[in-house]
C-alpha cells in the first residue's frame, strides 16, 4: 500500500519510525499489473482517472495555439551580453547608436503570475550574420572587425574586453562579438505567454512589450488571456506535478517539449468570455501594483537611500511595521531612522501601499472565480473538484476556497 508523494512531501512531522501509522492513514491499494514496465504513477484510481479525464478534455497546447513554446536566447557567455542601466547609459552616452542593439530582457526570476516585473536589465542583441544583415556581414573576418568598430565603437571596445573568451564559444555567431543563429527573432516582438524555466508555484505573464529573455525563461507567442488563464489555475498545477519533471527542492521544470503536449480544453463560448472578461481585470490590477511598485522603489531611493529594494516590495502587502523593518534593515546600523523618516514612511504606507490592498483582495477573488470557470471548462463535477483539493500538491496558487467560505 504506497503513499502518495504529495502525502509525504507536505508533511513536517514524517518520521522513519512513524511509516506505519502513515501507510494506515493514507496508504491505498495498488494493483500489480500496474507495475509493469512503463514508468510507474504510484496514484490511486481516481487520481488517474482525473488525470485521464484532463487529457480527453484537452487538446495538444501546440495545436491548440497554433505555435510552439521557445526558449530565451542563449548569449555563451552572460557576463558580456547581459548588462544593467548603468552600463547601458554610459555605452549609449559613447555612442547613440549603440541604444539600436540594447534591448530590455527579462531573466526567469523576474517572471510573476500575470505579469513580469522588469528589472532594469538589457541584452546586446547583435545577431548572427545568418540572421541579420550588418555592414560586416560579407567581409572577409580580417576585414569585419574593423567595420564591426566602425560602425559600433562603443560597443566593440566593450565586448573586445572578453575576446578570447567569445572567440572560445561554441556556440556563436559568424562572428565571435554576435550571438547565435536564431530563426525565431520576431517573435520576441509579439505578444507572449512567458514562464521560468524552473517553477516553484505557477507563474505565467503576458507581455506585448517586446521584451527580450534569456535563456531561463520560455515564451509562446499568444495574446490569449483563456490560455494564460488556463495556465495559471490550481487545475494546471495540479496536473502539471504529476506531469512535468521534479528537479531539487520539489521545483518543476515546464520545458518546452513537455509544454508542447499540455492539454488545453475547448471551453464554450460564454465560459470563455467569461474568463477573459476576468483576466483582463486581473492584468489591470497588476498593472496598477507593479506601477505602484515602481513608484515607491524609486520613493524609497530617493527620500531614504534604499538602492537594493526588498523582495517583499514585489506583493506590496506589507504593513507599515514591515515597510519601516525592511528600509532599517536596508540602510543598516549606521543610518538609524530619525522620527522624521519614520513620519515620512508612515505617510508615504498610508498614500501608497494601504489603498492598494482592496485591489489586491479583489485579485484573490478573482482567482478563485477563474479557479471555478477552469474546471468548467474541462466539465469536472464536483467530486472531482474536490478530489483535487484533497491531492492537491504543495504551493497551489490559492487556497481552497471550502476551507475559507467567508473569503
Amino acid at each position: 500500500a504506497p503513499v502518495p508523494r504529495v502525502a509525504v512531501i507536505s508533511r513536517d512531522d514524517v518520521r522513519l519510525d512513524d511509516l506505519d501509522r502513515q501507510v494506515d492513514e493514507e496508504g491505498f491499494e495498488l494493483p500489480r499489473g500496474r507495475l509493469g514496465s512503463a514508468p510507474w504513477t504510484p496514484e490511486p484510481d481516481a487520481v488517474q482517472a482525473l488525470m485521464a479525464k484532463i487529457l480527453k478534455q484537452g487538446k495538444p497546447l501546440v495545436d491548440y495555439a497554433g505555435a510552439k513554446p521557445f526558449r530565451g536566447i542563449l548569449t555563451g557567455l552572460n557576463e558580456a551580453f547581459l548588462i544593467d542601466t548603468e552600463n547601458r547609459n554610459a555605452l549609449i552616452a559613447k555612442d547613440a547608436r549603440s541604444a539600436e542593439i540594447l534591448k530590455p530582457y527579462l531573466r526567469g526570476q523576474d517572471v510573476f503570475r500575470w505579469r513580469a516585473q522588469p528589472n532594469g536589465l538589457w541584452m546586446i542583441l547583435l545577431k548572427s550574420s545568418d540572421d541579420h544583415e550588418w555592414p560586416w556581414s560579407l567581409s572577409e573576418p580580417a576585414d569585419a572587425e574593423g567595420i564591426f568598430a566602425t560602425t559600433f565603437p562603443a560597443l566593440h571596445q566593450y565586448l573586445a574586453q572578453w575576446r578570447e573568451q567569445l572567440i572560445a564559444r561554441s556556440d556563436q555567431g559568424r562572428f565571435w562579438w554576435e550571438l547565435r543563429k536564431c530563426s525565431y527573432y520576431e517573435e520576441f516582438d509579439r505578444p507572449k505567454i512567458l514562464w521560468q524555466e524552473i517553477q516553484y508555484a505557477p507563474a505565467y505573464a503576458m507581455d506585448s512589450s517586446g521584451t527580450f529573455a534569456n535563456n531561463k525563461v520560455f515564451f509562446i507567442p499568444s495574446e490569449d488571456r483563456y490560455l494564460v488563464s488556463i495556465f495559471n489555475s490550481p487545475l494546471l498545477w495540479w496536473h502539471n506535478w504529476r506531469y512535468l519533471v521534479h528537479l531539487k527542492d520539489e521545483a518543476l521544470t515546464p520545458s518546452g517539449y513537455k509544454m508542447e503536449k499540455l492539454p488545453i480544453a475547448r471551453p464554450s463560448d460564454q465560459v470563455r468570455q467569461e474568463i477573459e472578461n476576468r483576466a483582463l481585470r486581473v492584468l489591470v490590477l497588476e498593472d496598477d501594483r507593479l506601477q505602484t511598485r515602481n513608484l515607491l522603489i524609486d520613493w524609497l531611493k530617493v527620500e531614504h537611500e534604499i538602492i537594493t529594494p526588498p523582495q517583499r516590495l514585489n506583493g506590496l502587502s506589507l504593513s507599515v511595521e514591515d515597510l519601516i523593518e525592511e528600509v532599517r534593515r536596508g540602510r543598516g546600523k549606521k543610518k538609524p531612522l530619525s522620527a522624521a523618516a519614520l513620519k515620512n514612511l508612515r505617510e508615504e504606507h498610508a498614500r501608497t501601499i494601504a489603498p492598494l490592498a482592496e485591489r489586491l483582495r479583489e485579485i484573490g477573488r478573482i482567482e478563485v472565480e477563474l479557479s471555478d470557470l477552469v474546471c468548467q471548462a474541462y466539465k469536472l463535477t464536483g467530486e472531482e473538484i474536490d478530489l483535487m483539493w484533497q491531492t492537491a500538491p504543495p504551493r497551489m496558487p490559492i487556497i481552497n476556497p471550502l476551507m475559507n467560505p467567508a473569503e
